[in-house]
């Protein structure tokens, strides 16, 4: 069987689900404007996913710990003996990333949004296909929002120092 390629057409596709695609894909929902984002990973980008996020939640278990183990608890009458489980530590860690990715995807859904987990390229200036997991598909679209994040590249004349 032959499936042909699908294609939509939307006021407004997003390229990009980080904290910038997003949002903008939400404010343009509430504007009325029908709405694609598309996320080729994990919607909430970086810092939802790999940086912010993850990382403030292991420092909240690590002060978690210290408060446990400290002398002004000590001082409170509260002395314990804390056993620290990595493992556990990194699982509750990934729940918290998992949830907020969730209310995430749940945000754009209230508002409208339609999400497409794939990658996109743009075949003219109102035409993008995407490559799913089951397929290529064409959106058409009257504007285009590109938020997908940045990444550092050291320019030849202009080495970085790292100061």
């Amino acid at each position: 069987m032959v499936m042909g390629q699908l294609s939509t057409k939307v006021e407004v596709v997003v390229i990009g689900g980080g904290p910038g695609g997003y949002t903008a894909a939400i404010r343009a929902a509430q504007l009325g404007k029908e709405v694609i984002l598309v996320e080729r990973n994990k919607l909430g980008g970086t810092c939802t996913n790999v940086g912010c996020i993850p990382s403030k939640a292991l420092i909240h278990a690590a002060d978690v710990k210290y408060e446990a183990e400290s002398s002004e608890a000590k001082e409170m009458g509260i002395e314990t003996t804390v056993r620290f489980d990595f493992g556990k530590t990194q699982k509750w860690k990934d729940k918290v990333v998992e949830d907020l990715r969730n209310g995430i995807g749940s945000l754009c859904k209230l508002n409208g949004v339609e999400i497409i987990q794939g990658e996109g390229f743009f075949q003219s200036s109102d035409k993008l296909s995407v490559e799913t997991e089951s397929g290529m598909r064409t959106i058409e679209f009257d504007s285009a929002i590109i938020a997908t994040g940045t990444r550092v590249k050291e320019i030849e004349e202009l080495k970085f120092d790292h100061k």
